[in-house]
């Protein structure tokens, strides 16, 4: 079932309910069921029924029939009700006679529903379902007894590790709690502040995604920026013992933390708008990658967010093509990825703003930030958001829909290439009916972004049109073989493969560039040829763009 068609299903089941309770055999259960609720036991008068009463005018008796009236309660007063429509001074006037005994009887009529409300066991928790707080008493007493041993019993930034293993929270939850209870690098945090901001987070939210979310928010937002992991990533720079050595680089600081916190946004950021929500952070793994932080001292081995190595890579495909550094490539820069594999037409479209809000792709500027949102979705297209991306890419006439000419006007850049390097080339009908024998569509003209998620080969699909590079590869192995290894055990992600194999390959140059330089030395080069990769960038890092202007860059990602 389509989410299109939820609304529809909802208005169906409302109407159906409706209709039941319209029926008088409903009403007359109901009555029944809700006169035994209440204890009385008068006799349940047909809905359509009608009742005799006095006209007021000349005491006959008239039928008045009350489809919807409930039985009177026990005690209650039995004055027919007039049909005459009250005026004003008739109200006034009532209101100026009460009558002591009636209201006391109206003060003792049972509820509608008695204890229905406390019955109903609650079902929604936004927040996580409540549960009471064990051993807050110890807790709080090893928190006062952990700073009494502090000077002047207080706690800075460098206390907070141990602050959290005895409150029983994340290593890395330390700069989240510290923000919350107002540090920052000029003041100190008071026990009374702690407890208070631990009772507070611990009393109010009751599942660990929501902890930290309001932790890291300020307890004042409705959703994440990027801006707030900011403080939270350069904690785990200045800590982490498998960072140690980017502390004497501190150019590459905002690099990497802008890379982490794009990959962060760029998966779990399923709904596009640069807002991280609380929904979207507990369905993700964050959390959990976070948690194997305090573990695992290798970097290299959080394969997701946080690995250097990724971060290295991503970092050394961008300057390669940003030949001029000023930290913006253009379309020229852009077509030399990986040989000019994306196609012209394809590298056209991205410039034209189809993935991002930010003005300059469309000013033909592609930022690093922008760069990071291509390099994944053009390595693994199978992951969720890389298809997306594609997707958006290809329905140029935004429709939600890839129609057939679309398909065309990617393809003739296709056949265009094959023609230039002397390759047998096929023609747009007969690709057109493979790809639809591969992707199987609900409709038979139109692609969906459904239907390449449901048929697992999308990133064949996408290779077909604006990749011919990877589409030969494609051609000369099973498709439906891609997604397992010889065990039949799932592989490696196709960004893990792709990491791993350059990274290998930076590694190795770097190796010749230093042995070479050894040789050069010899010969007495300058210093300007003996300077490493990493050297090399270190010497142009005042190019880099500054941290703020990074984020101004992520907030227009989209």
């Amino acid at each position: 079932m389509g989410p299109t068609m939820i609304p529809l299903l909802k208005e169906k089941v409302d109407e159906l309910i409706l209709h039941w309770f319209s029926e008088v055999e409903t009403q007359q259960n109901l009555r029944k069921e809700l006169s035994n609720i209440l204890g009385t036991h008068d006799e349940i008068v047909p809905i359509s029924t009608p009742f005799l009463t006095s006209s007021p005018h000349g005491g006959q008796t008239t039928l008045i029939s009350r489809p919807s009236s409930p039985p009177i309660p026990p005690g209650s007063p039995t004055t027919p009700r007039s049909p005459r429509r009250r005026t004003g001074s008739d109200l006034s006037r009532k209101g100026s006679r009460k009558n002591p005994r009636r209201r006391t009887q109206e003060e003792q009529k049972p509820a509608l529903y008695p204890g229905c409300a406390e019955k109903l066991k609650p079902f929604y928790f936004p927040f996580g379902e409540p549960r009471t707080l064990e051993n807050e008493g110890n807790t709080v007493n090893s928190i006062t007894t952990y700073f009494d041993r502090l000077k002047n019993q207080t706690a800075t930034m460098d206390d907070f590790p141990q602050l959290m293993k005895v409150c029983g929270a994340p290593l890395y939850w330390k700069y989240p709690y510290f923000l919350a209870c107002g540090g920052n690098k000029s003041n100190t945090i008071t026990c009374k502040k702690f407890i208070a901001t631990w009772k507070h987070v611990n009393t109010k939210y009751h599942d660990e995604a929501s902890r930290f979310f309001h932790l890291l928010s300020k307890d004042s937002q409705t959703h994440l920026t990027y801006d707030d992991f900011e403080g939270l990533l350069q904690d785990i720079i200045n800590t982490h013992p498998g960072l140690k050595f980017l502390l004497d680089a501190p150019e590459f600081h905002s690099r990497y933390i802008i890379t982490v916190v794009a990959r962060i946004f760029y998966t779990i950021n399923r709904s596009w708008n640069g807002k991280l929500s609380l929904t979207e952070l507990r369905r993700s793994n964050f959390l959990t990658v976070l948690k194997t932080l305090e573990e695992e001292e290798d970097i290299n081995q959080v394969v997701d967010f946080f690995s250097y190595e990724h971060f290295y890579v991503i970092y050394c495909k961008f300057w390669e093509l940003d030949t001029d550094h000023d930290m913006v490539i253009s379309k020229d820069d852009l077509s030399r990825y990986s040989n000019g594999a994306v196609s012209l037409r394809m590298i056209d479209r991205l410039f034209s703003g189809c993935v991002t809000r930010d003005q300059s792709l469309k000013e033909g500027k592609m930022l690093y930030v922008d760069f990071i949102w291509f390099i994944l979705s053009e390595v693994d297209k199978a992951s969720p958001t890389g298809m997306e991306y594609w997707f958006r890419c290809m329905d140029i006439d935004g429709d939600g829909v890839i129609s057939m000419y679309e398909l065309q006007y990617f393809y003739e850049d296709q056949l265009q290439k094959m023609i230039e390097i002397g390759m047998e080339t096929l023609s747009f009908q007969d690709c057109l009916c493979q790809m639809l024998d591969l992707v199987k569509p609900l409709h038979p003209h139109q692609v969906t972004l459904r239907d390449l998620k449901k048929c697992k080969l999308a990133p064949v699909f996408f290779d077909t049109f604006f990749n011919l590079e990877k589409w030969l590869e494609h051609e000369q192995k099973d498709p439906f073989q891609a997604s397992r290894n010889e065990n039949g055990e799932p592989e490696v992600s196709a960004w893990e493969r792709y990491v791993g194999e350059e990274y290998e390959l930076l590694v190795a140059e770097e190796g010749a560039s230093q042995i070479n330089q050894e040789i050069d030395y010899e010969d007495d080069f300058d210093d300007e040829e003996m300077l490493t990769y990493e050297e090399s960038l270190a010497k142009h890092s005042s190019l880099d763009p500054s941290l703020s202007n990074g984020w101004s860059a992520l907030n227009a990602v989209s």
